[in-house]
């Protein structure tokens, strides 16, 4: 096993073969989490409504979340999803948000969905010190 750094962080790399298993594991576990989730979208999408109603109590927790030095040092963005609606309709119409750790963007549409921005934003600081 060898030891690589990165960003101030170790890495112990693993074999082809432990990769292999890692990947068939974490897919089996996906798809066994993902199936039943088909019958609780409904119960998100219902909370989901409730704070989008409330979103300018939590829009103000999010802007300063944004802008603290932490993810600015490290070049985390917030990309408003009405920007990028054509790819990521989802996202643009306020269903959805994502960390994309490899552009370091937080894509949601801060109209709608700002609580979820503070979720994302804690996927951003995983990344960062994981």
């Amino acid at each position: 096993m060898t030891i690589s750094y990165y960003n101030g962080n170790e890495y112990k790399n693993r074999s082809e073969l432990s990769q292999l298993e890692g990947f068939l594991l974490a897919s089996a576990v996906s798809s066994g989490i993902m199936s039943p989730l088909v019958y609780i979208g409904q119960a998100f999408e219902k909370q989901a409504i409730k704070e989008h109603a409330n979103n300018h109590l939590y829009k103000d927790t999010f802007e300063k979340i944004s802008n603290m030095s932490e993810f600015k040092d490290k070049g985390v963005t917030v990309v408003p999803a009405q920007f990028k609606s054509f790819a990521f309709p989802d996202e643009a119409n306020g269903r959805n948000a994502f960390f994309n750790a490899k552009t370091k963007e937080v894509v949601i549409n801060t109209d709608k969905m700002c609580i979820v921005g503070t979720h994302e934003f804690g996927h951003a600081w995983n990344h960062l010190h994981s």
